[in-house]
């Protein structure tokens, strides 16, 4: 039985780690959409520097990632690893995929429903692809009292912000919904 939800664990990361990557390449970096978290930083520095976003999201995940083993302990360890590591693999290598659509509605719709689908998959495999979610968890390890979903809220407002200073303000509205 615990083979079987080890397989299914690493399945959902996986797959939710390359539906996660369709977003960003197919809806939100081509429409410059910085919709938060690591991934949205690496949009900004794609923009500004001509960075690789799927190289740049492994980078910045790095120290991230040793934080989290340092301050949360091994468990968080192999899972995030995983789906760090293929959230940029992927990113990377679907960067050439059509982008469907140059409308920001619909890249602001489709962009945020398929990165969520992803990335839920991956929580609901117990994993996590770095980022927002990791950092938040590693200040509430120090601050008890501030819910993760609230951090969260609150450093991807930061991130979006950036944005507004590099893509305009129209362009962080729309973030703002996806």
């Amino acid at each position: 039985m615990k083979l079987k939800t080890l397989i299914l664990d690493y399945a959902q990361i996986v797959i939710g780690s390359f539906v996660g990557a369709l977003s960003l390449t197919m809806f939100l970096v081509p429409n410059k959409l910085a919709a938060g978290g690591i991934s949205g930083i690496a949009t900004v520095l794609h923009y500004v520097f001509e960075l690789p976003v799927g190289w740049t999201m492994l980078v910045l995940n790095i120290p991230l990632f040793l934080a989290g083993v340092a301050f949360l302990g091994k468990s968080v360890g192999i899972k995030t690893l995983v789906g760090s590591l293929l959230f940029s693999f992927f990113t990377e290598i679907t960067e050439s995929f059509p982008v469907p659509t140059q409308d920001l509605i619909l890249s602001t719709v489709y962009g945020g429903v398929v990165l969520g689908l992803g990335l839920g998959l991956v929580f609901r495999g117990r994993g996590s692809t770095g980022g927002t979610d990791l950092a938040a968890s590693i200040i509430q390890h120090y601050f008890k009292h501030l819910p993760v979903g609230r951090m969260m809220m609150a450093l991807d407002a930061v991130i979006i912000t950036m944005g507004v200073f590099i893509f305009g303000p129209v362009k962080a509205m729309y973030a703002i919904i996806s």
